[in-house]
């Protein structure tokens, strides 16, 4: 599986290997949405200060996926 990311401005859109990611567990403490999709929330790592960051996926209620 392969997710498209630009690390910069001016920089090209890579694939990512999400194969290649480690795995971190991390506890969703908040969901938010609209009528179309939802996100999920999570605290971020420590030496960001507990920030919480969305997870890069959506799930689409219409869809159910």
């Amino acid at each position: 599986m392969t997710y498209l990311v630009k690390k910069g401005k001016n920089k090209k859109i890579e694939k990512l290997d999400l194969r290649n990611i480690p795995l971190k567990r991390r506890q969703v403490v908040m969901t938010t949405g609209s009528h179309h999709y939802q996100t999920y929330w999570v605290e971020g790592a420590d030496k960001f200060g507990r920030l919480l960051q969305t997870l890069p996926l959506v799930y689409l209620l219409k869809d159910q996926r």
